[in-house]
């Protein structure tokens, strides 16, 4: 499913009007119409004003979370969750709580998340690496920690960039921050780049670790 039928998909579960959702963004209604049946995409701000009313992430907006790829795959094969549950030997709760579930916290579960989600790709024939990767990007929402505020100052001081913000984090790992100087230079990640400034230092250099890894099992 692409941006703009996700988009229209949203704001008719909400029972919202276009000129409703153009008033929130403060732009025409012809941009939500271009949106919706162009599959014309906002700029990173407005995807999260999107994602924040809608309550999911920029990555379900644009197709790139483990439950909207999830949910594109299952369209495209005409096959529900229940049957997918069922097929895979995955919990139904598992899928039904996907968007909440952050690898780095699910201490319970641990590896069995991952087990599943390639379970997953392997039935639907989604990449593995593609559908891993989406969920290990996954993020507890900075709204759920009110307390963890910082200074005037330090917000001063910190990185100005997305790229600045990930060579601050994984500085102090030689082989990680060769490989990311080369990394940055791809334009088809510099939305993943963006989403970090909200990402805790260890989920980036989960992120970038990952990344290498898929990298270096293409290239075998």
């Amino acid at each position: 499913m692409n941006f703009g039928r996700k988009l229209k998909k949203l704001r008719e579960k909400k029972e919202i009007t276009q000129q409703e959702l153009a008033n929130l963004l403060k732009v025409g209604r012809s941009t939500i119409a271009g949106y919706e049946t162009k599959n014309k995409q906002p700029d990173y701000d407005k995807l999260q004003k999107l994602a924040n009313y809608f309550n999911v992430s920029i990555d379900y907006l644009i197709g790139e979370s483990a439950s909207s790829i999830i949910e594109d795959k299952l369209e495209e094969l005409e096959m529900t969750l229940e049957e997918l549950a069922k097929k895979s030997g995955v919990p139904l709760a598992f899928f039904k709580n996907l968007d909440e579930i952050v690898p780095d916290f699910e201490i319970d579960l641990g590896e069995q998340c991952y087990t599943y989600i390639t379970t997953i790709a392997w039935i639907l024939g989604i990449p593995c690496s593609r559908l891993r990767l989406a969920f290990a990007r996954q993020e507890i929402p900075s709204n759920q920690y009110p307390n963890c505020t910082s200074t005037a100052k330090e917000d001063f001081n910190q990185p100005t960039t997305p790229e600045a913000t990930i060579e601050n984090v994984i500085h102090d790992d030689p082989e990680l921050l060769s490989f990311f100087q080369e990394l940055k230079k791809r334009d088809d990640l510099q939305l993943m780049f963006k989403q970090t400034k909200d990402l805790s230092p260890d989920s980036i250099k989960r992120i970038i670790r990952y990344v290498k890894m898929v990298e270096d099992e293409e290239k075998t």
